[in-house]
């Protein structure tokens, strides 16, 4: 006579697929993960500089009065930081000024990749790149590092403004 139910090997083969299917298919969703961290970190990037751009091309009434660009300065090796910046240009032999409009960082184990960067738009030039700010292409890199890897710091994912 049998009883409704399930026997005690028809449980265990069934827990035993359902963990093998789980074993394959974890690097297929860690893979997932960390191409969507690079492609939303690029289109921050990429959002960064129209913004910039942008406050460039901006009526004059919200800006320093001596404010001739506006810049966006990616952080070098191994950082995730990039902020858009408000620049007036030096006077009598001081340092160029600049006020920072928004500070961003991207996902907490994507950093970028060479040296610091910076882009420059004029007011003036109606939101041109300026020549001096950049030699031929920029190119902006961006890493994704494992979770076993030595990374940066957990930080937000939103902007800060001052």
């Amino acid at each position: 006579m049998r009883e409704d139910g399930f026997s005690l090997i028809e449980i265990l083969v069934t827990i035993g697929v359902v963990a093998l299917l789980m074993l394959v298919s974890i690097p297929a969703f860690r893979t997932y993960r960390y191409n969507n961290d690079l492609a939303r970190s690029a289109q921050m990037v990429q959002s960064a500089v129209h913004e910039a751009r942008n406050l460039a091309l901006a009526p004059e009434t919200d800006k320093l009065t001596d404010t001739q660009y506006y810049s966006v300065v990616f952080s070098g090796e191994g950082d995730n930081v990039y902020e858009i910046f408000e620049v007036t240009p030096p006077e009598n032999g001081e340092e160029e000024s600049s006020e920072l409009v928004e500070k961003f960082y991207l996902p907490s184990q994507v950093t970028f990749v060479g040296e610091e960067k910076t882009i420059y738009f004029s007011i003036e030039e109606q939101g041109m790149i300026v020549p001096f700010s950049i030699d031929g292409d920029i190119t902006i890199v961006i890493k994704h590092n494992p979770p076993n890897t030595p990374n940066t710091p957990n930080t937000p994912n939103t902007p800060n403004t001052p």
